[in-house]
């Protein structure tokens, strides 16, 4: 009797437990799915970033040398943005 009723616990035990085990492949399986996925979108990312920097580092330079005239028409156009801005909280 006795050790039937160990079989039968037993039984049950392997039942729940191959139960539990396909659940959790099935997690791990789309855990890893989505790792990969997650991977794949962090690299896609990457090499648009180094194909972006590389589009600017061909292109104009980011700093460049200005003559006297362009500096004197660059600062007046800075100098009317700001008083525009500042005409405005004047004007509230």
């Amino acid at each position: 009797m006795r050790a039937i009723v160990i079989d039968l616990y037993f039984k049950l035990l392997l039942e729940k437990f191959h139960q539990y085990e396909k659940v959790a492949l099935k997690r791990a399986a789309k855990e890893k799915e989505e790792k990969e996925e997650e991977e794949r979108r962090r690299q896609a990312r990457l090499a648009k970033k180094k194909e972006e920097d590389e589009r600017n580092a061909a292109g104009e330079p980011k700093i460049r040398e200005l003559t006297d005239e362009e500096a004197e028409k660059m600062q007046k156009e800075i100098d009317e943005q700001v008083s525009d801005k500042f005409c405005v909280f004047r004007l509230l």
